[in-house]
């Protein structure tokens, strides 16, 4: 896609959580075909200890039995076609229920209502599952060679989220290079694109817009 798009030109990336983690083992293994990335609140990019205290916090805050159980019932209702509808219709539930306070939101605040329209099942089978059951599982470092990029780089991340600013600075941005540029988001969580897009396009803009001048 960058090959494609970008006409020969380096390219600016932005990556929130996952995306994040996709921006960051691409900066690791491409450093010389992006000139600036933007980097929201990204995950766990290594083996070890910051998996480990995600998995805690995730399912002690957000792991519920009832939670769970409550969608059960429509389970047999939902029509299927790939197979995955039911699991699919669970998963959207629990993931648009409106919850304020931890583990990614401040207190008192919470997402808008249906920002998933489908969550994917089986991706998170996939992808959380696995890691959930035994974070020993997620095996992956990527911020290997991440310090030969020398472009700009800002790390934004968030006063409330289990991945904000306090996990951010303890695991992430050592690994990060010298010219990393991290911002704190105030009374927010999470989901600071959607919950505070003012705050987030002017800090992105500004950011942008002094290529070469962030050191």
């Amino acid at each position: 896609m960058i090959k494609y798009f970008s006409n020969g030109s380096k390219v600016k990336l932005i990556g929130h959580c996952w995306g994040g983690l996709l921006v960051v083992g691409y900066l690791s293994r491409q450093p010389n075909t992006v000139s600036q990335a933007v980097l929201v609140e990204p995950t766990f990019l290594y083996r070890g200890a910051p998996v480990k205290e995600w998995v805690e916090k995730f399912k002690k805050e957000f792991l519920s039995f009832w939670r769970i159980a409550r969608y059960l019932f429509a389970y047999p209702f939902v029509i299927k076609e790939d197979g995955h509808e039911g699991y699919d219709y669970i998963a959207t539930k629990l993931a648009n229920e409106s919850r304020p306070g931890p583990p990614y939101n401040c207190k008192g605040q919470s997402s808008p209502p249906n920002m998933f329209k489908r969550l994917g099942y089986r991706a998170y089978q996939n992808i959380f599952q696995p890691i959930i059951n035994d974070p020993k599982s997620f095996n992956y470092n990527f911020v290997n060679r991440i310090d030969k990029f020398q472009g700009d780089l800002i790390l934004i991340s968030t006063e409330c989220s289990i991945l904000g600013h306090e996990f951010q600075e303890k695991y992430n941005l050592p690994r990060f290079p010298k010219q990393t540029l991290h911002v704190k988001a105030s009374n927010t969580g999470h989901n600071v694109l959607t919950m505070n897009p003012q705050w987030s396009v002017r800090t992105i803009r500004n950011f942008l817009s002094q290529e070469n001048q962030v050191k």
